[in-house]
């Protein structure tokens, strides 16, 4: 017998549910994702540079992301290599995409599962009006003090117009925004790299710093302050996945930002894509032939124990941990930054958590606010590193002729995002992505093992119950975005 927990997990991208299944054999919590796209089939038989654009509609948050991992997936099949300028274009991208979704997630996703109707009492509609409608009579123990809560809403205006800024300068990089037109196998096209643009951007990037270096820390910090369940760690031993930073320095012998590599087993190794594979045991989704075709329709609403939409996604069998935190502790036990190590260090010892078992709500926080810091400072550094006379791409044509298949691994806000598309006589023949959704919202296999989400889930079921508002605070810190993770 199933019975909902939440119906719909408010202000997120896409449908999920959270059901309780009550059998003799005991109580278990799961996901349920409202529907699929089925882009996966919509691509197929469409020309190869169609891809990078479609791909983008599943996500506001992650379109950039979306966009360079597909492109990135053609340079692969192609064998192109971006020019540096083009590369160092798609990081500014990158990294201004991650602050802008990190500051969305915390002020409109995250805060409002910590307030009630005393927060809104005394602050006009007029002034917050992009939080009208969530009104929560019922206080709990761990919302914010009256007082501190409406503080940091009154900062959500602040938030806001950091986002306005964050897109603006998306829009002047990437052509338009959330949908990047520029975007070319080779680098990036139909762009001029002047001083003008760059000065534009550095100006705007600057009326950012007080916000992400002061004000939101403070509002991530009072927030954890007054809600001890954030520090809980109610997950198992985590193994953590990395797809690290684009490799534009990689010539000069600098160390990029985040380093690359797959935590399994508390052994950390380079990340294998041939070991990264797909499960649908308990989904929608028909299992596809050895050569990845469905005989017939790709998915049956009456198959035995299906309940979701969500693709699972394993590495080397076992499910992974991705996103903020587990970029960072990747880099950290990699060696491969020490400002990042640091930061790591800082929030284990500030949360009195263990290395091997550091995630919580609270951590998940001060990871995206730490790593923004990071993107901004080498945002503006990129910036200005800048060069109007070197090409922005290959200038080169195109030939996808040949039979065969490219892979394009990005760090999204979200976490780890794969790219991999199959081609054929020139259209694209097959086309997959695995999503941090596959990762940390993956339903349960064959053998009962689930993504960490759903086993944390189970875990505060086990001790201390579950009810609605602690649901929506647990999937609101891991990012869900759904669409990316029901191709």
């Amino acid at each position: 017998m199933n019975s909902v927990i939440v119906d719909r997990l408010p202000r997120i991208e896409g449908d999920l549910r959270v059901l309780l299944s009550q059998t003799d054999a005991g109580s278990r919590a799961f996901l349920q994702s409202g529907r699929s796209t089925h882009l996966d089939r919509r691509l197929r038989g469409k020309y190869p540079l169609e891809a990078p654009q479609l791909t983008q509609t599943l996500s506001s948050n992650s379109s950039v992301a979306h966009a360079i991992a597909s492109v990135s997936a053609l340079e692969d099949y192609l064998h192109l290599f971006p020019t540096e300028t083009g590369l160092r274009v798609r990081q500014i991208m990158l990294d201004m995409a991650a602050i802008r979704s990190h500051v969305y997630h915390f002020y409109w996703q995250v805060l409002p599962n910590y307030l009630n109707e005393e927060h809104f009492g005394s602050v006009s509609e007029k002034d917050l009006w992009f939080y009208a409608g969530i009104h929560r009579k019922q206080p709990d123990k761990e919302d914010l003090p009256t007082e501190i809560g409406v503080q940091v809403m009154q900062h959500s205006k602040d938030a806001a117009g950091i986002i306005d800024l964050l897109q603006k300068n998306l829009t002047m990089f990437g052509g338009k925004y959330p949908v990047i037109m520029n975007q070319i196998p080779g680098g990036v096209s139909n762009f001029g790299i002047g001083r003008n643009l760059k000065m534009a951007a550095i100006r705007n990037l600057e009326q950012c710093k007080e916000f992400v270096e002061v004000i939101w820390p403070q509002d991530v910090k009072s927030l954890i302050q007054h809600a001890p369940g954030s520090v809980t760690v109610l997950g198992k031993r985590l193994n953590l996945l990395s797809y690290g930073s684009l490799h534009i320095e990689k010539n000069n012998g600098k160390t990029s930002n985040y380093s690359e590599g797959a935590l399994l087993h508390g052994k950390l190794e380079p990340v294998n894509e041939l070991k990264i594979t797909e499960t649908v045991d308990n989904t929608f989704y028909l299992p596809i032939d050895k050569i990845g075709q469905q005989k017939k329709s790709s998915y049956d609403f009456n198959k035995p124990d299906a309940k979701t939409w969500v693709k699972g996604a394993r590495y080397q069998g076992e499910t992974m941990l991705t996103g903020p935190l587990s970029r960072m502790m990747v880099t950290h036990l990699a060696g491969g930054n020490l400002e990042i190590s640091d930061m790591v260090g800082q929030i284990i010892d500030d949360l009195e958590l263990s290395f091997d078992r550091p995630n919580c709500i609270a951590s998940r926080l001060l990871a995206e606010v730490m790593e923004s810091r990071v993107f901004l400072k080498n945002t503006l550094i990129n910036l200005f590193d800048l060069d109007d006379s070197l090409d922005t791409n290959r200038k080169t044509s195109y030939d996808f002729s040949a039979k065969g298949v490219g892979v394009g691994k990005i760090e999204s806000p979200g976490g780890s995002l794969m790219h991999q598309i199959y081609i054929k006589h020139s259209r694209i023949e097959h086309y997959r992505i695995v999503s941090s959704m596959n990762w940390n919202f993956a339903p349960a296999d064959n053998n009962g093992d689930s993504g960490e989400v759903e086993h944390v889930l189970n875990a505060q079921l086990k001790s201390k119950g579950l009810n609605p508002l602690t649901v929506n605070r647990i999937l609101h810190s891991y990012y869900p975005v759904t669409l990316d993770g029901t191709l």
